[in-house]
């Protein structure tokens, strides 16, 4: 057990072993050109890469576009207040009921009954329906068959908000009038031990299978970390994933979470994405002259696009691309086939694709995932941590380091202050740094001390990448 090391030390530890920044240089920008593919007359509501679903301008009418043949089919005469475009047809929502449209015919799923869509995930729509009582309802439809369960009349718990969350496999998870999470699959329910009182700021995030992924914030002085956790509905169990740490003035503005367990954070002179899962690695996306980026849409892939201003990027897999043709305001943003696709309020309809290009960029320096927390035996004489170069290898860049005292210092005979500079040459990738420890023959707690860089911000990956922690066992 780490009795004296310190608050920011282990906080650093666990934040370190699950969260790594990959920044991208300029040098590694790419450009995408985005491509109008058509327009309608008309505010879009929802589209796949064939059809597209709007509110048409001149009566207010909901209307199916065919992106193929330019035909427009009227969907509903009346006004919708949401609707979506599923493999059969289109499912909508009016101030009389719930609709559903396949081949020009029209069918009543639920009338007289004010409803609200919550998601869309696969074939399975969920929405909600507030009562007389102001009670909550919740339903899931399967658009294949246009089977519609009212869920909260078969398990007796009505929901608390007027949202849900749905997996593709149609397993539902709500938040009840007691604050329980109740989750629901194949007629059956359960309830978790899980509630609000218990974990408040809980915001549910997204089901894969049947693991919920949910998030929640605790708020300390002057900043608030947020946590990400899964929960098993077959085991009862759950587990921390991922600490984000709002510190070190790096004040998040606001986060996602996918239907595939990406998360993005946004610090606003960078944006920041990883998955939980596993606690997979983070891709960082940055330009030093962002003030107020922003989180404009997060696929289950871990893509993101990015809007500054007026100016629109696309992250995929650490590569950064720039649109250059990019309208202000995207109203619905998706990914499909290696595309993103959008739609405007003007009805106008795009897509953008990153252009491949040939450019070796000159890479960031940082300390590798594995080797950000290394212990070390007392009597071990040297401790050697790895440093790698990544995203490029062109030209010769150097970086400095440094020793640094925790609970172990060079004074107190615990290991030999080190400085220096380490120079990658063209196309060289890897260098290590060597520090002497000093046995004292005294017994101790675990002691530690860090390797820290230095260097031009252009060269050096993020703050949390650019140390790291010895923690030295006694043997005595």
């Amino acid at each position: 057990m780490l009795i004296s090391a310190s608050k920011n030390l282990l906080r650093c530890m666990l934040f370190f072993g699950i969260f790594i920044f990959l920044l991208l240089g300029l040098s590694s920008l790419v450009k995408a050109e985005s491509v109008e593919i058509t327009s309608v007359q008309g505010s879009i509501v929802d589209f796949d890469t064939t059809r597209i679903l709007y509110s048409s301008n001149a009566d207010s009418s909901l209307q199916l576009r065919n992106i193929s043949t330019g035909q427009d089919s009227v969907i509903s005469a009346t006004y919708a207040q949401k609707g979506y475009v599923t493999s059969s047809g289109v499912i909508y929502i009016t101030n009389s009921g719930v609709y559903s449209w396949k081949n020009g015919v029209t069918q009543t799923l639920l009338s007289d009954n004010m409803g609200q869509f919550s998601q869309k995930n696969g074939r399975y729509i969920t929405f909600t329906t507030k009562q007389e009582n102001d009670s909550i309802q919740v339903w899931v439809l399967d658009t294949t068959s246009n089977s519609l369960k009212n869920v909260s009349s078969q398990n007796g718990y009505n929901a608390k908000y007027e949202n849900a969350l749905l997996s593709k496999d149609g397993f539902l998870a709500y938040i009840n009038e007691q604050g329980e999470i109740v989750f629901y699959s194949d007629g059956q329910t359960k309830k978790s031990h899980l509630n609000e009182s218990a974990y408040p700021k809980l915001n549910l995030g997204s089901i894969v299978g049947k693991t919920l992924y949910f998030t929640k914030e605790l708020y300390y002085t002057d900043d608030a970390d947020v946590y990400v956790y899964s929960y098993d509905f077959q085991t009862d169990e759950y587990r921390n994933l991922i600490i984000f740490y709002d510190r070190y003035n790096d004040n998040y503005t606001e986060y996602k979470l996918t239907d595939n367990n990406y998360i993005a954070f946004s610090f606003g002179d960078r944006i920041a994405v990883s998955s939980p899962i596993g606690y997979g690695k983070s891709d960082v996306y940055e330009n030093p002259s962002w003030s107020n980026a922003q989180i404009e849409g997060l696929s289950d892939t871990g893509d993101i696009v990015i809007k500054v201003g007026e100016k629109r990027y696309l992250g995929s897999k650490g590569q950064l691309s720039f649109v250059e043709t990019s309208p202000y305001s995207a109203q619905i943003l998706k990914l499909a086939d290696g595309n993103w696709y959008y739609g405007l309020d003007t009805g106008k309809f795009y897509k953008f694709t990153p252009t491949p290009t040939s450019e070796i960029p000159t890479g960031k320096i940082k300390f590798d995932f594995n080797s950000l927390l290394v212990w070390a035996d007392e009597n071990a004489d040297t401790v050697t941590v790895n440093v790698y170069r990544t995203g490029g290898s062109k030209g010769q860049i150097s970086v400095n380091y440094t020793t640094l005292g925790d609970t172990a210092s060079s004074w107190d005979s615990d290991f030999i202050h080190a400085t220096g500079t380490i120079t990658f040459a063209d196309g060289e990738t890897q260098k290590s740094i060597k520090v002497k420890l000093l046995d004292d023959k005294l017994k101790e707690n675990f002691e530690s001390f860090q390797i820290k860089l230095t260097g031009p911000q252009e060269i050096l990956a993020a703050y949390e990448t650019n140390r790291v922690f010895i923690v030295i066992r006694d043997n005595d």
